[in-house]
């Protein structure tokens, strides 16, 4: 993305931090414990440095493994630093006179926090929930990356697809699915991707494992794809044969409850309101209590952010959300269907990021 767009996210952080009285913030990450707001507001990459915002004052620290990429990557200046990263940035917030400083407190280890307190004498205050307002309202570039992210990971699954046999392992498929994201250039957006056949779709989170698919049994894909820092979230179904008759009624009631909660769905609309609606449409079936989790949550640089889509949430949708919506049922011992997209809300609506198919089960022969 170009320099004026990271330079502005900074900005838009030190106005913000200065309404809640700070004179500074730093956003640490130790071996990507908060990679994805370093690069959102310096388009550095790596898993570890610091960046430190006072004023005027905007530097990024690193140490020697990444003084060169962060050199050809961050829109903020960086100062290398031999050793002692941490030390280094408490140094510099004490040399510019900080006594406040914002700390990502959901990213942050507490053996971090203390050690910043011990070294400098200034106040850490919790700027976690500050963070997640500035990311999310996606700007166009974000959607832009986000829907390619979405087109890519369509075009693996097909190609995945053409290559699936009944008797592989759920592994195999998933290497395969593993590849072709890579081959077409993307990145996995998490490590192990969701691969459940048979009665093991049972469990919503059921990675691959060594068993072979078998002949008209549902298999349930749950994978994402990362493009230029951004992910897609999709979840498909297919099945080798005709799809057994039980799993076509769940299949028929899990695209009812999708749809459904999708008339809902626009700038003003409450996530819990969405929520209900695909509970409501599950009972009917008599399935509602085989949906055991929440009907979707934002994404972005991360596989989950604001707003989160439950029965418990109190997010209210904004225009720029980028969220998925994933209704799913699971019958311990026959097998699982869940369907999930990604979707822009608008003010008046959505508009639907990833376009790969609309029928909940697709059958291979």
């Amino acid at each position: 993305m170009p320099r004026r767009v990271f330079e502005g996210r900074v900005e838009r952080l030190w106005r913000s931090c200065s309404e809640m009285g700070l004179d500074s913030t730093a956003i640490v990450s130790f071996d990507g414990s908060d990679r994805a707001n370093l690069y959102y507001l310096t388009g550095f990459t790596g898993s570890t440095g610091v960046l430190v915002v006072a004023g005027e004052h905007r530097v990024l620290l690193v140490d020697g493994r990444y003084a060169e990429q962060a050199s050809g990557e961050s829109a903020v200046p960086v100062m290398g630093v031999g050793s002692g990263l941490l030390r280094a940035a408490v140094g510099l917030l004490s040399d510019l006179g900080c006594r406040s400083v914002g700390l990502n407190f959901d990213r942050v280890s507490l053996s971090v926090a203390r050690r910043m307190e011990s070294q400098g004498a200034f106040e850490l205050r919790d700027v976690s929930s500050l963070l997640k307002g500035l990311r999310r309202r996606k700007a166009p570039e974000e959607v832009s990356a986000i829907e390619r992210a979405c087109a890519l990971a369509e075009e693996a699954l097909r190609r995945a697809l053409s290559r699936a046999r009944p008797g592989m392992r759920e592994v195999e498929f998933e290497a395969i699915l593993q590849f072709e994201v890579r081959a077409l250039g993307g990145e996995p957006a998490w490590g192990s991707f969701i691969v459940a056949s048979g009665p093991r779709g049972s469990m919503p989170h059921g990675r691959a494992s060594a068993r072979e698919i078998g002949l008209e049994e549902v298999v349930t894909v749950d994978f994402g794809v990362r493009v230029d820092g951004y992910v897609c979230d999709v979840t498909r179904n297919f099945c080798f044969g005709r799809v057994p008759f039980r799993m076509a009624e769940v299949s028929r009631a899990v695209m009812e409850a999708h749809l459904s909660s999708l008339e809902l769905l626009r700038a003003g609309a409450s996530a819990k309101e969405l929520f209900l609606r695909a509970q409501e449409v599950l009972k009917g079936f008599g399935l509602s209590d085989h949906f055991v989790h929440s009907l979707g949550h934002g994404i972005g640089l991360d596989v989950h952010e604001d707003p989160l889509l439950s029965g418990e949430s109190e997010h209210v949708l904004e225009e720029g959300d980028v969220v998925t919506i994933e209704p799913g049922v699971y019958l311990e011992g026959l097998g699982g269907v869940r369907i999930e997209d990604d979707y822009l809300v608008l003010e008046g609506g959505f508009r639907r990021l990833s376009r790969f198919w609309d029928e909940p089960v697709t059958v291979l022969e």
